[in-house]
């Protein structure tokens, strides 16, 4: 069996296609430490409601994102182990590191402690970036 034969190469080109966007690979970037709402997104990226809706809504069809409604607000991640693995590698390939956890508190639910998720955490810098 053949590399090509081992993958679905064009959804993999889809994929690949939409995170060829500047402004889609800033998000799902951002989105490696963890889950955001529009709002935050909004303010942490610098990208306008709109713009951000629509790359948001390229990156849902492309099944690198999935959304919920929390109350009022939308919130985003990145849909699945696959994918994160997949944004892991590509900010890897390009010189980006992990930044170092923070320290919390362990979380306690009725007098237990709760372990922690594993999560990925990501350095982000922009680079020629215009309003």
């Amino acid at each position: 069996m053949s590399v090509t034969e081992s993958i679905d190469v064009v959804r993999a080109a889809q994929v690949l296609r939409s995170l060829a966007n500047a402004v889609r690979l800033r998000i799902v970037l951002h989105l490696l430490d963890g889950e955001q709402s529009v709002g935050d997104l909004e303010a942490t990226l610098e990208i306008r409601q709109p713009n951000l809706s629509q790359q948001l809504a390229e990156l849902r069809d492309a099944g690198l994102v999935t959304a919920r409604r929390e109350s009022r607000a939308m919130i985003y991640s990145i849909a699945n182990e696959e994918q994160k693995r997949l944004v892991a590698a590509l900010l890897s390939g390009f010189g980006g590191r992990p930044l170092e956890p923070v320290a919390r508190k362990p979380r306690r639910q009725n007098g237990a402690t709760v372990p922690e998720p594993h999560r990925q955490v990501a350095m982000f810098a922009t680079i020629g970036h215009r309003r």
